[in-house]
């Protein structure tokens, strides 16, 4: 109907997904802020059904299908038994009432306690395990129910023991007793809260504390409830893989209550990822609905936002500066800044933001980007040392358990796979950490482990399938199947997409770029590096953007003359790397000579390890070999390790950087680390596609060690 295309019979079965997705939540598939914004959802993007009951899911799914074809002729909506009771039931009650009445009634606030007295008791006993679930139940409790954890108030003891790969958790709030058995601490104490809650004397959402009403004033909220949604909306940053759309739709229900607030709806645009054209959709939206001057300061984060739509970057650093120390408890502020700063790429500004972010919220990720500051800083060895205190000052948080997991991964110490264990111990394993658990099996070179890691997301929907077909593609790679890598990495980019995950897809994108490339398909490495171009210009970097818009001309002309005009052009302070970039991929094709790439220098900041392995391969042709070791190291390190800021990855250059490094190793007369670098090298023995320096590392290994 939006698109002016016939109606028929698929349309009322679409109409039909519809009111049964509403029955079942008491909320629309879609909501926008106008008409015209719900129907460009409908057409763009698949619903949110984890809202639903799984025994409903696949067949409203399938009603709501963007392409009629698909939808169901006769759907049939045959729950469990014990739906269809609880079913009469609520119709039952509805008919007395009105539908409409009872799906928006508001809860009356209750009594809910203030403080707990929390005390852990683990069987086994284990102390590091004890403190970390002793925060992690903590902070739940406060982060859902708002009640703090201290030395007063309602004694709750929670025992613990450990049941085979189960947990069950006896809780004993005064004196009734509960307990529950799930995968993880986390899942059973949730599981268990509704039971306990009563019994400490709380029957539901916990009226507001002084502290809270004043907060709210200084904010410029005006409704408890949204402005709780707000604060709770830090869960993104609470992982790098976090669920963001279903954070996205209760910031949305915040803003119904509270349209006009422009923090608010400056959040919004955070989690719905700062880029792209849902980004500049919402953005519209906000300078529509927010009030400007009752909360001044969020005026200044839209207008942040705005500037770096704009692309003047520089602009969002004047707006934000002078406002992030005086609300350095909101993370929003300070965040914003350091997205700026990266960037314009002034990193040591960066790196001492996302200190202070750490500092002030070490239950969130910031620890993560502050250890990849260090890593490009050439601070390596800080890194354990900040791991170990972090760890120690939030013993629950995912992203400090899963930096320990990547940081031991880096090193090839097994230990990783024991922190992978904690935090699933802990936390459960959510589409997040699964995707994270495979990365550390790579980067440890366990295959198997990544592949049973990667195969729990298939059932997670779209999304989730294409990180894990980006995953395998990786592996595939590794492994020296360069042509299943394409079959696999293709899928993965098309599932990406919708979802509008610009990381993602530029990672596939270079991939591919370089799979066919060496296939010699330069037609189809053209039109990948085309389109990464494209996404690099979306992600907010236009001189990153040229020069790889600049090498899809190299790549299928083959003549060097738009490469001195695209540097001319780049003078900027900010064009930094895009100018290396392109200096880098103009000496690949013969149009540049190595002189001129180290002339640039190696920076902080570097776009991809192809990038950093042309410049190791340039400083070791001049001899300056103890640079080149330092470039080839970083070009080396997949991003499936903490450190770096890689925007593009390659496992393709990662294991070609291997084969550069033993050429360095054998001249630097270190023997059996070339011998070690050059049997790595050659696990792509047998590859499908023709890599040259196959033959070289034979001959090296037959001269080194015959």
């Amino acid at each position: 109907q939006v698109t002016g295309l016939p109606l028929g019979p698929a349309s009322d079965i679409y109409s039909l997904g519809v009111m049964v997705f509403e029955l079942l939540t008491g909320e629309l598939p879609f909501r926008g802020g106008s008409a015209q914004v719900t129907a460009r959802l409908r057409l763009d993007h698949a619903p949110d059904i984890s809202r639903l009951p799984r025994s409903f899911r696949a067949e409203v799914s399938a009603c709501l299908a963007v392409d009629p074809a698909l939808r169901p002729p006769r759907p049939s909506f045959t729950p469990p038994r014990r739906w269809r009771r609880a079913a009469l039931v609520v119709l039952g009650a509805l008919s007395l009432s009105g539908l409409s009445w009872a799906l928006t009634l508001p809860q009356r606030p209750v009594f809910v306690p203030r403080e707990i007295q929390l005390r852990v008791e683990l069987d086994p006993p284990d102390p590091w395990l004890s403190r970390a679930a002793t925060s992690l139940l903590g902070r739940q409790l406060n982060r859902t129910h708002w009640v703090k954890v201290g030395a007063n108030g309602v004694p709750l003891t929670v025992s613990i023991t450990a049941e085979g790969d189960r947990f069950r958790v006896a809780a004993k709030p005064l004196t009734s007793r509960h307990a529950a058995v799930a995968p993880s601490i986390k899942e059973a104490f949730a599981a268990l809260l509704p039971e306990i809650l009563p019994d400490l004397g709380a029957s539901g959402p916990a009226p507001a504390s002084q502290a809270e009403l004043n907060e709210m004033a200084r904010a410029g909220a005006r409704d408890l409830d949204a402005f709780r949604a707000y604060v709770e909306a830090d869960a993104y940053w609470e992982t790098e893989e976090i669920d963001s759309e279903a954070l996205a739709q209760s910031l949305e229900k915040a803003l119904e209550r509270d349209p006009g607030w422009s923090r608010l709806w400056a959040k919004l645009i955070a989690v719905n990822g700062m880029h792209g054209p849902h980004a500049v959709a919402t953005l519209q939206r906000a300078k529509a609905a927010a009030v400007t001057g009752r909360d001044p300061p969020g005026d200044d984060l839209l207008r942040a936002i705005d500037l770096l739509h704009a692309g003047n970057t520089a602009g969002v650093v004047d707006v934000i500066l002078p406002l992030e120390r005086r609300w350095s408890d909101d993370m929003l502020f300070n965040w914003v800044l350091g997205v700026a700063f990266y960037r314009l790429g002034r990193l040591d500004e960066l790196s001492s933001a996302e200190q202070r972010q750490m500092e002030l919220r070490p239950d969130l990720q910031f620890g993560t980007n502050f250890i990849a500051s260090l890593f490009n800083a050439g601070r390596e060895r800080e890194v354990p040392a900040f791991l170990e205190a972090w760890v120690e000052r939030a013993p629950d948080n995912k992203q400090a358990l899963l930096a320990s997991a990547f940081l031991a991964s880096n090193r090839g110490d097994a230990e990783a796979s024991s922190w992978i264990a904690r935090t699933f111990q802990l936390h459960g394993v959510a589409p997040g950490d699964a995707f994270a658990a495979a990365r550390v099996f790579i980067g440890l070179e366990k295959y198997g482990e990544a592949r049973r890691s990667v195969a729990a997301l298939s059932g997670q929907g779209p999304r989730w399938a294409s990180y894990a077909q980006w995953s395998l593609g990786t592996i595939s790679v590794l492994e020296g199947r360069l042509g299943s890598a394409r079959d696999t990495l293709l899928p993965a980019l098309e599932m990406g997409r919708p979802f509008g995950l610009e990381s993602l897809t530029m990672q596939i994108l270079v991939s591919l770029a370089r799979l066919d490339r060496l296939a010699g398909r330069t037609g189809d490495a053209k039109g990948h590096l085309e389109d990464l171009a494209r996404t690099v210009k979306i992600f907010g970097d236009p001189a990153l953007a040229t020069a790889v818009a600049v090498e899809a001309q190299l790549v299928s002309d083959g003549g060097c003359a738009p490469v001195q005009p695209a540097l001319h052009a780049m003078r900027a302070p900010n064009d930094l790397t895009g100018r290396r970039y392109l200096t880098r991929v103009a000496a690949r094709h013969g149009c540049l000579d190595c002189a001129a790439v180290m002339k640039e220098g190696l920076g902080l900041k570097e776009p991809s390890n192809e990038s950093l392995l042309i410049y190791g391969r340039c400083a070791a042709e001049l001899g300056e070999l103890p640079v080149a070791r330092r470039a080839l190291e970083r070009a080396a390190r997949l991003m499936t390790v903490v450190g770096g800021r890689l925007e593009f990855e390659s496992s393709f250059d990662s294991v070609m950087a291997r084969y550069e490094l033993a050429r360095v190793a054998e001249r630097q007369g270190n023997v059996a680390e070339a011998v070690g670098l050059y049997r790595s090298f050659l696990r792509w023995e047998g590859t499908e596609v023709s890599v040259p320096e196959l033959a070289s590392a034979r001959a090296a290994l037959s001269r080194l060690a015959p």
